[in-house]
């Protein structure tokens, strides 16, 4: 992301708002100027981190590990070289 174009052009009003929560440089400095915008929503890069989440992700994980062993036991099947 061009932070400084995008800063320009929430200035200009070209676009009317951003919600971000990444940035050019971690963490993001108090004086940067979209700290100061009425227009713009910042928040840690960590929104994805709750307990719903987490639990997903060890489900889709664990549904991965799953289908690699069945994928990887049906092609070493007794006979198969």
């Amino acid at each position: 992301m061009d932070e400084t174009a995008l800063t320009e052009a929430l200035k200009k009003k070209e676009i009317r708002g951003a919600g971000l929560d990444f940035f050019e440089k971690e963490p993001l400095p108090a004086d940067d100027p979209l700290t100061k915008m009425e227009n713009v929503i910042l928040t840690p890069h960590i929104v994805f981190l709750s307990e719903e989440s987490l639990k997903e992700c060890t489900y889709v994980c664990v549904g991965n590990i799953e289908k690699f062993i069945v994928g990887r036991s049906q092609k070493n099947k007794p006979g198969d070289s």
